[in-house]
């Protein structure tokens, strides 16, 4: 049986990580890092309860993101409607 990483074990800030760099810078970004952490759930790098965490948390920021996207979008519409 492979060992498990924790989540302790793992450093988002450097490039040279042992197991699963994790970036959310956009949404692109995070979109690789959800692909890592799927490879590494599937190598058992990572456990379960550890996987389904990391993947919540990535669920809320995209969520997030998409919402203050969402509301940018809706500013320009509304500054665009007020021109005319």
């Amino acid at each position: 049986m492979k060992k498990t990483v924790s989540t302790a074990d793992i450093d988002t800030e450097k490039q040279d990580t042992p197991s699963v760099r994790l970036c959310f810078q956009d949404a692109e970004k995070a979109q690789a890092s959800i692909a890592r952490l799927i490879r590494a759930r599937y190598k058992h790098k990572i456990d379960d309860s550890e996987y389904k965490s990391l993947l919540y948390g990535f669920n809320q920021w995209l969520a997030y993101n998409k919402h203050i996207k969402e509301i940018d979008i809706e500013k320009r519409i509304e500054a665009l409607e007020a021109v005319k």
